[in-house]
C-alpha cells in the first residue's frame, strides 16, 4: 500500500445509450468524473488537476471525451447500421427457412435475439413479412452472405455467426447439420474457422 502519493478518485456521473466509435454500432456507456489527488494512507488530500470527464464503452471499454455523446450518426453511418441489421435479420431469416419449413419456435427465436443484438422488437407479422420476401427474392443462405462479406468488418462478421449460431441453438440443443451449415457460412464471409467454433461453442 502506498502511504504517500497521487491517486484517482472516480464519480459517476450518467449512463446511457450513444454511438461508440471502436464497436461502431449503438452500445450503452457510463460517463465518470476522475480527479487525480495527492493523498496519504489512501486518503485524499489535495486535487492535483481539475476534474476530467470521461465516457466508457461498456461493450469494448473503450473512453472517449463527454462531448463524444454529441455526436449523431450522419446518412451513411444511418443506412449501414440499418444495412447491418438487415443483415442479420436475413441469415437468421435465411438459416430458420434452410430446413424448408418454418415453426413457432424458430420464430420467436429469431425475434428474440434480433432485440437482443439490436434493440429492436420486431413482431411476429413484420418477421413473417420479411421471410415471406425472401423467399420470393429467391435467396439462398449462401449466396446471400457473399453478397455482404465485403461490407462486413470482423467485428461484424463474428456477429452475424453469433446470431445464427443463437438461434440454432434456441431450443437448448444445436444439432450437426446445423452447426456444419454455420461454419461453412463462416467461410462464406470469410471469417476463420477457428473463430467460428468458438463463437458456436459460446454463442451467448
Amino acid at each position: 500500500m502506498a502511504i504517500l502519493g497521487p491517486m484517482n478518485r472516480i464519480k459517476p456521473l450518467d449512463e446511457g445509450d450513444f454511438f461508440c466509435p471502436k464497436c461502431n454500432d449503438q452500445t450503452s456507456y457510463q460517463a465518470k468524473e476522475v480527479r487525480r489527488w495527492f493523498s496519504l494512507l489512501n486518503v485524499p488530500l489535495l486535487p492535483m488537476a481539475h476534474p476530467e470527464g470521461v465516457v466508457e464503452c461498456t461493450i469494448c471499454n473503450g473512453t472517449y471525451e463527454l462531448n463524444v455523446l454529441d455526436a449523431t450518426l450522419n446518412d451513411d453511418e444511418e443506412a449501414f447500421l440499418e444495412n447491418f441489421e438487415q443483415a442479420i435479420l436475413h441469415a437468421m431469416l435465411l438459416l430458420m427457412m434452410s430446413d424448408g419449413h418454418i415453426d413457432d419456435a424458430e420464430v420467436e427465436a429469431v425475434i428474440a435475439v434480433y432485440a437482443k443484438l439490436t434493440d429492436k422488437q420486431l413482431t411476429k407479422d413484420e418477421l413473417l413479412a420479411a421471410a415471406e420476401h425472401a423467399h420470393e427474392a429467391g435467396h439462398n443462405l449462401s449466396d446471400y452472405l457473399q453478397s455482404i462479406a465485403d461490407v462486413l468488418n470482423d467485428d461484424g462478421k463474428r456477429l452475424v455467426i453469433r446470431s445464427m449460431a443463437l438461434v440454432a441453438n434456441a431450443d437448448g440443443k444445436m444439432d450437426e447439420a446445423e452447426r456444419d451449415t454455420i461454419v461453412e457460412c463462416a467461410g462464406v464471409i470469410g471469417l476463420a474457422r477457428t473463430t467460428a467454433l468458438q463463437i458456436l461453442d459460446d454463442p451467448s
